[in-house]
């Protein structure tokens, strides 16, 4: 799991640095920017991982601790999966959320592996062109995803 976790941001480095090599002064402002962009939030996200890994050591050791905050889960859960587009832009992932924010509190870094880790999964196992569905929902005060 770590393995392809680290993966795909270094994929999104490459591919990124890629076109900014082969296309160089082609490149227009504006493709720029979103090359330099994807870039940045790669190396985020893979500072992400490295705090991941860590917090799997303190997991084994006993001693994790969790960083709850307030979020909205429909847009936590697009945001990353806007992010596993980038390298898994075969998969069509539909959303079935609802109108209003769904607000949560839990630790955002886990919410993103778990979920880094079933969407791939799902688009990994689901063949050559593969669709997952993503619904999100409230039950009372519970929220499901």
């Amino acid at each position: 799991m770590v393995s392809h976790q680290f993966r795909t941001p270094l994929a999104i480095l490459d591919s990124s640095a890629q076109r900014i090599l082969r296309r160089g002064s082609a490149l227009t402002q504006d493709e720029l920017v979103t090359r330099v962009q994807k870039i940045r939030n790669a190396g985020t996200r893979l500072t992400r991982l490295v705090d991941s890994v860590l917090n799997a050591a303190k997991l084994d050791a006993g001693t994790i601790e969790l960083n709850p905050a307030s979020y909205d889960l429909t847009h936590l859960v697009m945001d990353i999966c806007e992010r596993q587009r980038e390298v898994s832009s075969q998969a069509d992932i539909r959303f079935d959320v609802p109108d209003v924010p769904v607000r949560v509190y839990c630790d955002g870094m886990l919410i993103e592996q778990v979920v880094v880790n079933l969407l791939s999964n799902a688009i990994k196992y689901s063949g050559t062109s593969p669709v997952v569905e993503i619904k999100i929902w409230m039950d009372g005060s519970r929220a499901y995803c």
